[in-house]
């Protein structure tokens, strides 16, 4: 199988279920679209300094060849922090590095044919902008729910509006990890909190920002804060 021009081999044996769905704090999606060409290493180590429990990696410019070699770096700087480091989309690259796991969209793979490939350790997280589409997602076996778009957002032009009453509903119909995503900053992440999302997935404010530990600090600070 093919998917963003990688080739994926398929393990047909079992599908596997990971017993770790546990995703909290502050996610950060590091793209090197959106950190104003700073160095999506200084970006990783920046974050993860400022106290974010999980890092995923979205890259649809690079080749797979400089994706792979990216996502090794940063799965050997999460070890050392002791964090979790996500790879979007190509399930192949998550499988060959190990890393902690893979967040998939709509339109990506689907989530029975990642959890084939990927060892029984690996998450899945999938995107959602619909109650109907987690309750698919939850069947299908994903560890985390990402919810959003929470808000207006500039950092993907395909996004689809969820809104904060999405929210509560996926929080009524499932104990698993809800991430909430999409236009979040420093004044609006309060309600999502509020609303029963275990994490809040941040990019653009953070990586856009002058000031990209400062402004990480806030965040977990405000998040733990509200979480007390």
């Amino acid at each position: 199988m093919n998917i963003s021009g990688c080739i994926i081999i398929e393990n047909k044996n079992h599908i596997y279920m990971s017993q770790n769905n546990q995703i909290s704090g502050i996610y950060v999606i590091v793209d090197p679209e959106h950190t104003l060409g700073r160095d999506i290493i200084y970006v990783v180590k920046q974050v993860l300094d400022a106290g974010a429990n999980i890092i995923q990696l979205r890259d649809k410019i690079s080749t797979c060849e400089e994706i792979s070699r990216s996502a090794h770096e940063i799965q050997k700087i999460i070890e050392s922090y002791n964090k979790v480091f996500i790879l979007n989309d190509y399930v192949n690259i998550a499988k060959n590095i190990n890393t902690d796991g893979v967040h998939i969209g709509q339109k990506d793979m689907s989530i029975i044919k990642a959890r084939k490939i990927l060892n029984s350790e690996q998450l899945i997280g999938s995107s959602n902008a619909t109650l109907n589409e987690v309750k698919d997602s939850v069947n299908h076996g994903s560890d985390y729910i990402a919810v959003g778009s929470m808000f207006e957002t500039s950092t993907k032009n395909d996004t689809r509006p969820a809104g904060i009453e999405t929210l509560r509903k996926v929080r009524e119909y499932t104990e698993r990890s809800i991430v909430a995503i999409g236009g979040i900053n420093l004044e609006n992440c309060d309600e999502l909190i509020e609303a029963g999302a275990d994490s809040l997935c941040i990019a653009s404010a953070i990586t856009k920002s002058d000031n990209i530990m400062d402004t990480c600090i806030k965040f977990v600070n405000k998040f733990d804060q509200i979480k007390k």
